[in-house]
């Protein structure tokens, strides 16, 4: 669901839309490709590795899936900053999560018994941090275009942002120090009702803007379809 799904979808989403978004042309097609294949050879290694509980194969998957990931941060972020501020601060802010979600992963490969206080910990960050802020980046450049409508709360949609990134780092720092028997329980609901009230928040955030947007005519549709986009401000 991580890997497999969720990562290789961003993966191919964020191929697609990064130079469309920016105007700017990827500094290598090569380097794109070759992301490809270590991550069509990393997945399957990692899924033996996981059904037979096969330390070698981990050891070997675990760096497989860690270079593909850091392959994909090298080809994107000389386009991020390129982006509307507030889908570069969550791409910036996801990408360093998936950073650290990395190490940890090359961690337990060589590590099983850290894998599995951490792995709660791990979860967090890849889960929330990355795909959380990143989805939530998307969705602030994408709603507004969608609608035809500035973005309805755009101070909020800030206040949202770090939230989600506040709540993970309490959440996986609380986590992780549970693995060891140290955790707080408080602190991991403090984490998670951050996370949630990030997310509640941007759901209302994306439908009043939706909401706002009013109906356009069917003759600006077509003219829109062949037009520029327009630019819309604070985005």
């Amino acid at each position: 669901m991580l890997v497999g799904f969720l990562l290789s979808m961003i993966s191919g989403v964020t191929y697609h839309v990064l130079t469309r978004w920016t105007d700017r042309k990827w500094k290598s097609v090569r380097a794109i490709q070759v992301h490809f294949w270590i991550s069509a050879t990393g997945l399957p290694v990692m899924l033996l590795a996981l059904v037979g509980d096969f330390d070698r194969l981990f050891q070997i998957a675990g760096p497989l899936q860690a270079l593909a990931l850091a392959l994909l941060l090298f080809n994107a972020l000389p386009l991020v900053g390129a982006l509307p501020p507030l889908t570069k601060f969550s791409w910036i802010a996801a990408s360093l999560f998936l950073i650290t979600g990395i190490s940890l992963g090359g961690m337990f490969a060589l590590d099983p018994v850290l894998g599995v206080r951490l792995r709660m910990a791990h979860a967090e960050i890849n889960l929330f941090g990355w795909g959380g802020l990143l989805i939530s980046g998307m969705a602030l450049y994408l709603v507004p275009r969608f609608a035809g409508a500035s973005l309805f709360w755009p101070r909020l949609a800030r206040i949202e942002l770090s939230m989600l990134t506040l709540g993970a780092i309490i959440g996986a720092t609380s986590l992780g120090l549970r693995g060891y028997g140290h955790g707080s329980e408080s602190a991991i609901w403090i984490g998670q009702l951050m996370v949630a009230g990030s997310f509640l928040l941007m759901a209302g955030i994306v439908g009043m803007t939706f909401r706002s947007a009013k109906p356009v005519p069917a003759q600006m549709v077509q003219i829109q379809r062949v037009s520029k986009p327009i630019q819309l401000s604070g985005m």
